[in-house]
């Protein structure tokens, strides 16, 4: 599934599931463990981890130890607010 290309194998797969982590396609849930990705995309679980900590770096996921990885939910205009504070 992954192709010969500049990019190291870690990127290549981080590359192929960014799109999927973006579109929603676990939701706000548990995406597959590193063991599933290495299978899924014929890698070594440690390229995996490594694809899947360049998704942490991104903000994309987080882990939860002994729970797995979770998508980040995209933030909101809702969430943010602009505070302006005039003296007199």
């Amino acid at each position: 599934m992954i192709r010969e290309s500049g990019k190291p194998k870690y990127q290549q797969v981080a590359d192929a599931i960014e799109p999927l982590v973006r579109s929603g396609k676990w939701g706000s849930g548990r995406m597959p463990s590193v063991r599933d990705l290495a299978i899924d995309y014929h890698v070594s679980i440690v390229t995996a981890s490594r694809a899947l900590q360049v998704l942490r770096d991104k903000g994309l996921i987080q882990s939860v130890e002994r729970s797995g990885t979770f998508r980040v939910p995209a933030a909101t205009a809702e969430r943010w607010a602009v505070v302006l504070r005039l003296t007199p």
